[in-house]
């Protein structure tokens, strides 16, 4: 929004991360998230979210990322490139992610990045016209968070 900021997750997310335990690094990253599980902690918001004007929850169900590379930059820190599944569009997107920490049986791990929710067909926007903006932004921030028990190799 032109003001402020609405922060959401969202509720049914199921992730899967490759990690090589031998040499501590990430090998692969998959996503998959229905989106009809939006909080954004207001249900008309919500309601609007799962609308034909954003994600079409009733004929796209789920978003999905699958990561196409993954490169270790330096202790921890990784570039992960992907499609990113919005409404049965997929476009490449380049995460930027960070090991959290990893002991026997687990990791950790997150990735951030930012897309145009237009090249999704997300189009739906309003404007405000006192602010002579519009209501909402183009670019929306992601987080991918993984934590998750990784068997041995």
């Amino acid at each position: 929004m032109l003001f402020s900021t609405v922060r959401g997750k969202f509720n049914d997310v199921r992730a899967n991360l490759e990690f090589d335990t031998n040499t501590n690094t990430i090998n692969n990253l998959q996503a998959e998230i229905l989106v009809a599980s939006v909080d954004t902690d207001n249900e008309d918001r919500d309601a609007h979210l799962r609308s034909n004007d954003f994600f079409d929850a009733n004929n796209h169900p789920k978003m999905t990322f699958k990561s196409t590379a993954v490169e270790e930059l330096s202790d921890n820190k990784y570039r992960v490139e992907g499609l990113l599944t919005i409404r049965n569009i997929s476009q490449p997107i380049t995460l930027e992610g960070q090991l959290l920490g990893s002991m026997p049986g687990r990791v950790a791990f997150q990735a951030e990045g930012q897309i145009n929710r237009q090249d999704f067909d997300v189009k739906w926007n309003k404007p405000i016209q006192q602010a002579a903006g519009m209501m909402v932004s183009d670019e929306v921030d992601l987080l991918i968070e993984v934590a998750m028990y990784v068997p041995k190799n």
